[in-house]
C-alpha cells in the first residue's frame, strides 16, 4: 500500500487550494493577508470599486494613493448611484473638474446633490489632489446620516472625526487628518461605513427630533445600514452545507446555513442559532465564487439579494470556529503501519496524522471530491470503489481511500461534539495527453490513464457552453501557471481533480468542477538506489516517489523520467547511451560486427575479448558468426541488445533477442494516431523505428533495410512488426510489412494538368497538380517537392495517393499510365511490372498482387481493367484482354478474388464477361480521343456525367478476335476502361473513347 511521502511543490498545492477567502472580484495584488483585503474584495464584488488591467490580469495598487475625484466616485458607488452618475455626466459646477477630470463629473455633480461632496470654494474642487483622513470622514459620516450630527458637535475636522471613530467607520485606519489616503484605506473605511448602523429618527419633536442608531434593538425595531438599504445586503455567519460538486445543485449555486446574524432582512430579526430561521439552508447564487473547497466549513458571508428575490454569495470566509484541519495527503499514516493498540477500531476511533492522532465521530461521513461516499471498500486494484448501501468504516477503507489521496485530506467538527464527523479527501486521475481538439465549440483531451482511482475516463470533453453559462467551474494549471484548456498538449502528464461518482461513462464531459494540474517536466541520470519500503527510486541521487504500474528500474542503469504534477515518476525511458538495440548484419573474421542501428545508418565496432554473448546457439563469437551465415534468418530473428564501452567504443555485452520475446503480429494492426497507439504499443517521436518491409531474408547489406520516423506513421494505416519492451516504453520496433495503402473509402485521382512549382503560405516548397478527382471536373492537389517528378506522373495518368499530416501529397500509386508512345501500359502492365503474369484477369491475380495493393482487410475492394461493352443501363460491362490488351476473346473463363473473407482464391466467371453496378455516387472521367474541337490536350481529360453513359452511348460492336494495334484503332469500336470495385459496384472509373 503506498503512503506518498514526497511533500507536493508549494506551486501544486497553490493550484490545487483556491482560497476561500477570496471573492470573485479579487485582484491579482491583493493577497489574503493584506489587512485591507476582505474591503477590496468586497466592494469589487459590489461593484464599488475596479482596479486596473496589466498584462492580462486586474490589480487594485491597495499602497497607492488615491485623488478626491477617485474616492468621490468609490462612495457614489457605495451608494448605489454609479447608473444616476453617469446619467449626470456633463458639466461640473467646478471649474477644475472640467478640466482636469471630466471623467468624474457625474459622480461629482450626484455627490453635490446628496449633500456629502463640497469643494474646496464655488468653483474649486481639486479633483488631482490626494483625498486626506479628514476629508474621508467628512463624506462618509455624511453617507450614513451622521453629518448633521457632526456639523453642530464639532464641526469640521473634530466633529467628523469624532464620529467616525464612535461609529467604526475609521476601524483599521488610525493617521492624522492631513495624511493622504492610500486607495486600500479607503476600500477599508467604505466597507466599514457599509456596515455601520446609520442616525435614524428616534421620537420626532417640534422643538427638535431624537437620533438613534437603527442597528435593530428592541426598543427601535429597525435595522438599517447602507449595506442594508443599498444593496439588500446583510453580514452573516454560516456554513456552507450544499455545493455543485457534493449535491448536484447548478454549478453557480451553494447552499448556506445561517447560524449568526445581527439582522437578517428576509427574516426581520436576529438569528443566534441555525434553528431561527426555518428556511435554513439559503440557496444562494455564486456568481463566479468558488467555495467547494469550503463545503461544511464555517465563516463570514455577506449576502445580497436582487429585485427577483435571489440571493447572491458576494462573500465568504473560513472564520476558523469550526474546528478544521487540513493535512497534505502524504502525511496520513497507513492503518497498516500502526501498532495493534494504535489501530482504528470501534473503541479506538483514531486516525494518525504525522506524529499525532485525530479521533472521529460514531457517523464519520467521508467525501471524495467534494462527493459523499454511501459505501467504501477496498477494490482490487486498491482503489476506490462504491459497492453496497451502507457505510462501514474499516481499516482498509481508511487504507485504501486516505492512503491513494492525492492533494489534501481535511478533517471537520461542526457540532463541538467529540471526533470529527468529515472527512474530505481530494483525489486525482492521473495520465497521458495523447491528443487535444478543439472542434465545433467543444476542447476533446484524450487521455491514456496509468493510475486508475475512481472512474477511468478516456477522455475529457469541455464545450463553450458549459464554460460560458457556468455549468462548469474548471481550473487548468501547467508547470505552475494558469492556461487555458487548449494549452495543454500531447504527451503531456495530467492530474485531473472532478466528481467522479456522477460520471460513470468512459468520457467525463462538462463535469460541474474540474481542476487539472499538468507538466512537462523530465529528470534524466542513473538510478543510484531503489527503496522498496517508501516505493521510491534515486536518480542521481535524489529520490522520486512513482506512480502505479511504473515497472521496475535497474539499478546502475541510465534514464530519463516523466514527472507527473507531484514530483512522481510517470514513466520512463532507457538512455540509449548505455544499452541499445540493433539489427545485427554481418561479422568478420576480425570479430567486427556490422549493426543496422535504430536510425536507419550502419555502424561496425570491435567485439572486446570479454565481451557477454547470449543466444546465439553457442556463445562466442563464433556462434555469432554461423547465426548471421544463415540466410534464412530474417530481419526480426537478428534483432540483437548490446552495450558499447564509451572510452573504447568496443561491444561488451551482446545478447540475441528471441523473436518469441517480441510481440510479432501475424495481421497488419491500424495505427492510431490520436493515442500514438500500434497494436498494444505506444510509439512516441523517440521510439526507434526500423523498416524491413524489403527484408525478406537478412541481407549481408543494409540496403534492404531504411529508418522509419515514428511520425511518419499515418492514421488508420495498417502494419505488420515486432517490438520489444523496456519497463513501459518500446525500445525498438521492426516493420514487417508496412501497411496498406488503400481502403474502401480510396479513389483515384487522373491527372490533367502538369504540375506547376509554387510555394505555400507556410514558406514549403510544393508542387500544384490539377486533378479530376472527388467527382469534382478540376481538384488541386499539392505535392511534396520532387514527388510528382519522380513518380513519372503525366497528363492522363490514374494514380493512387497518400497525404501527410500537412495535407501534401506524400507517396502514390500509378494504375494507368497514358503514356503517347506506349499506348497500353496499363494495370496489367503494372501487375507484370510487379514480377506477376497478369495472364487472363481483369485486374487481379492468383499471386496476390492485389492484396498487397489494397487494405487486405477488406476484401470487398478490387480494381478492374478492360474493354467496356453494351450492357444494360446502370452496369458496367468488362469483356475479357488477352495479348497486351490487342486483342478481345470471350472465350477465355475470367476470374475475380471472392468477397468472401474465407477464400484466398479467385472465383470464376462463366460467362467470359464481368457485370458490375453503378454506385450512384460513381467518380466518373472520361478521355474522349474522338473530341477534335480542343486546342489543348489536356481538354480531352473531363468529368464524365455518368458512368453509365460509357457503357451505352456510341460504342461500336466488337467482333470477335479483333485486334487493335494502336489506340485511334481501339477507340472506333469499344472503351477502355479501369474501374475500382466496392462491394461488387463501380465507385471509380476512368475510361478512354
Amino acid at each position: 500500500m503506498k503512503n506518498f511521502k514526497k511533500v507536493i511543490s508549494a506551486v501544486i498545492a497553490l493550484a490545487m487550494s483556491i482560497s476561500t477567502f477570496a471573492s470573485a472580484s479579487s485582484f491579482t495584488d491583493v493577497a489574503d493577508t493584506h489587512a485591507n483585503a476582505e474591503a477590496i474584495d468586497v466592494l469589487a464584488s459590489l461593484g464599488i470599486i475596479t482596479g486596473y488591467e496589466e498584462n492580462g490580469t486586474f490589480v487594485f495598487k491597495p499602497e497607492g494613493t488615491i485623488t478626491r475625484a477617485e474616492a468621490a466616485t468609490m462612495i457614489v458607488g457605495a451608494l448605489n448611484m454609479t447608473e444616476d452618475a453617469k446619467a449626470s455626466a456633463g458639466t461640473s459646477q467646478f471649474a477644475d473638474v472640467n478640466t482636469q477630470a471630466s471623467w468624474a463629473a457625474g459622480y461629482i455633480n450626484v455627490g453635490v446633490a446628496q449633500g456629502f461632496i463640497s469643494g474646496m470654494d464655488a468653483t474649486t474642487f481639486a479633483p488631482q489632489d490626494n483625498v486626506t483622513y479628514a476629508q474621508m470622514c467628512v463624506m462618509l459620516t455624511s453617507i450614513a446620516g451622521y453629518g448633521e450630527y457632526a456639523k453642530t458637535n464639532g464641526g469640521y475636522p473634530t466633529g467628523y472625526t469624532n464620529m467616525a471613530a464612535s461609529t467604526g467607520i475609521n476601524k483599521g485606519v488610525a493617521v492624522g487628518n492631513d495624511v493622504a489616503l492610500t486607495r486600500g484605506q479607503v476600500a477599508q473605511m467604505i466597507w466599514n461605513a457599509l456596515q455601520t448602523p446609520m442616525l435614524g429618527v428616534y421620537e420626532y419633536s417640534i422643538t427638535g427630533n431624537s437620533y438613534t442608531q437603527l442597528d435593530g434593538s428592541t426598543k427601535v425595531g429597525e435595522f438599517k445600514t447602507l449595506l442594508s438599504d443599498k444593496f439588500d445586503g446583510y453580514v452573516v455567519t454560516g456554513t456552507i452545507s450544499a455545493t455543485a460538486t457534493s449535491d448536484g445543485l447548478d454549478a453557480d449555486t451553494a447552499k448556506v446555513t445561517i447560524t449568526k446574524a445581527d439582522w437578517w432582512g428576509d427574516a426581520g430579526k436576529k438569528i443566534t442559532a441555525a434553528s431561527d430561521y426555518d428556511y435554513n439552508p439559503v440557496e444562494v447564487k455564486l456568481d463566479g465564487l468558488n467555495v467547494n473547497d469550503a463545503l461544511h466549513q464555517s465563516g463570514k458571508a455577506i449576502i445580497t439579494e436582487d429585485d427577483f428575490g435571489d440571493f447572491h454569495l458576494v462573500y465568504f470566509a473560513t472564520t476558523g470556529k469550526t474546528d478544521t484541519k487540513t493535512f497534505d495527503a502524504a502525511d496520513y499514516v497507513l492503518q497498516e503501519d500502526l501498532g495493534a493498540t494504535n489501530k482504528f477500531t470501534a473503541s479506538n476511533k483514531k486516525v494518525r496524522f504525522g506524529s499525532r492522532y485525530y479521533t472521529l465521530a460514531d457517523n464519520v461521513a467521508i467525501y471524495v471530491n467534494g462527493v459523499e461516499q454511501t459505501a467504501i471498500a477496498l477494490a482490487s486494484d486498491d482503489t476506490v470503489a462504491e459497492v453496497g448501501d451502507e457505510l462501514t468504516i474499516a481499516q482498509t477503507t481508511l487504507d485504501n481511500t486516505l492512503g491513494n489521496a492525492v492533494g489534501t485530506i481535511t478533517l471537520i467538527d461542526g457540532d463541538e461534539t467529540t471526533g470529527y464527523e468529515k472527512i474530505l479527501v481530494d483525489i486525482y486521475n492521473v495520465g497521458k495527453v495523447a491528443a487535444v481538439e478543439y472542434e465545433n465549440s467543444e476542447t476533446v483531451v484524450t487521455i491514456i490513464t496509468k493510475e486508475a482511482v475512481a472512474t477511468e475516463y478516456d477522455e475529457i470533453v469541455i464545450t463553450d457552453e458549459a464554460i460560458e453559462d457556468g455549468d462548469t467551474i474548471m481550473s487548468v494549471t501547467k508547470n505552475g501557471s494558469e492556461v487555458e484548456l487548449t494549452a495543454l498538449a500531447k504527451d503531456d502528464i495530467i492530474a485531473y481533480k472532478a466528481d467522479f461518482k456522477n460520471n460513470t461513462d468512459t468520457t467525463l464531459k462538462d463535469p460541474k468542477e474540474i481542476t487539472i494540474l499538468a507538466t512537462n517536466d523530465t529528470v534524466s541520470g542513473k538510478v543510484t538506489a531503489k527503496d522498496t519500503d517508501e516505493e521510491t527510486y534515486s536518480i542521481d541521487g535524489t529520490a522520486y516517489e512513482y506512480v502505479t504500474g511504473l515497472g521496475s528500474l535497474t539499478v546502475g542503469e541510465t534514464y530519463t523520467a516523466t514527472l507527473d504534477p507531484f514530483g512522481r515518476i510517470y514513466s520512463t525511458e532507457k538512455d540509449g547511451s548505455s544499452t541499445k538495440m540493433a539489427i545485427a548484419l554481418t561479422i568478420n573474421s576480425n570479430d567486427q560486427l556490422k549493426l543496422l542501428l535504430a536510425d536507419g545508418t550502419t555502424k561496425t565496432y570491435e567485439i572486446a575479448s570479454s565481451v557477454k554473448i547470449s543466444g546465439f546457439g553457442t556463445n562466442t563469437v563464433s556462434g555469432v558468426e554461423d547465426y548471421l551465415a544463415d540466410s534464412d534468418n530474417k530481419a526480426v530473428a537478428r534483432v540483437v541488445e548490446y552495450t558499447v564501452r564509451t572510452s573504447s567504443q568496443e561491444i561488451t555485452k551482446i545478447a540475441l533477442q528471441d523473436a518469441s520475446d517480441a510481440e510479432t503480429l501475424t495481421t497488419a494492426e491500424e495505427y492510431n494516431g490520436r493515442t500514438n497507439r500500434l497494436g498494444g504499443y505506444e510509439i512516441l517521436s523517440t521510439t526507434p523505428v526500423i523498416d524491413a518491409t524489403e527484408a525478406t531474408a537478412a541481407p549481408k547489406q543494409s540496403s534492404s533495410y531504411s529508418s522509419f520516423n515514428a511520425e511518419s506513421f499515418k492514421d488508420g494505416s495498417t502494419y505488420k512488426f515486432a517490438a520489444w519492451k523496456s519497463g513501459t516504453y518500446t525500445t525498438l520496433v521492426v516493420l514487417t510489412a508496412v501497411g496498406d495503402k488503400f481502403n474502401d473509402e480510396s479513389r483515384f485521382a487522373v491527372v490533367r494538368k502538369a504540375a506547376n512549382a509554387t510555394e505555400t503560405d507556410d514558406g514549403d516548397e510544393v508542387d500544384s497538380v490539377i486533378v479530376l478527382y472527388n467527382g469534382e471536373a478540376e481538384a488541386e492537389l499539392l505535392f511534396n517537392k520532387d514527388l510528382y517528378e519522380d513518380s513519372g506522373l503525366d497528363v492522363g495518368d490514374a494514380f493512387f495517393f497518400e497525404t501527410d499530416n500537412d495535407g501534401f501529397v506524400s507517396d502514390v500509386f500509378i494504375v494507368y499510365d497514358h503514356d503517347a508512345d506506349s499506348k497500353f501500359k496499363t494495370l496489367a502492365a503494372a501487375i507484370e511490372a510487379e514480377g506477376y503474369d497478369a495472364e487472363d484477369y481483369l485486374a487481379q491475380d492468383s499471386e496476390g498482387w492485389a492484396y498487397d495493393l489494397v487494405n487486405e482487410t477488406n476484401k470487398d475492394i478490387q480494381l478492374v481493367e478492360g474493354y467496356v461493352i453494351p450492357g444494360a443501363d446502370g452496369v458496367l460491362t468488362f469483356a475479357p484482354i488477352k495479348d497486351a490488351l490487342t486483342k478481345v476473346d470471350t472465350t477465355v473463363d475470367l476470374k475475380l478474388y471472392d468477397h468472401d473473407d474465407d477464400a484466398d482464391t479467385p472465383k470464376v466467371l462463366n460467362d467470359g464477361v464481368a457485370i458490375f453496378s453503378v454506385a450512384s455516387d460513381c467518380q466518373s472521367y472520361l478521355y474522349d480521343t474522338k473530341n477534335t474541337n480542343v486546342t489543348k490536350t489536356y481538354d480531352r481529360f473531363k468529368k464524365a456525367a455518368d458512368a453509365s453513359v460509357l457503357a451505352s452511348t456510341g460504342l461500336a460492336k466488337y467482333e470477335e478476335d479483333d485486334v487493335y494495334s494502336s489506340e485511334s484503332d481501339m477507340s472506333g469500336d469499344a472503351n477502355y476502361a479501369i474501374a475500382m470495385i466496392v462491394d461488387e459496384a463501380v465507385v471509380a472509373v476512368y475510361a478512354i473513347k
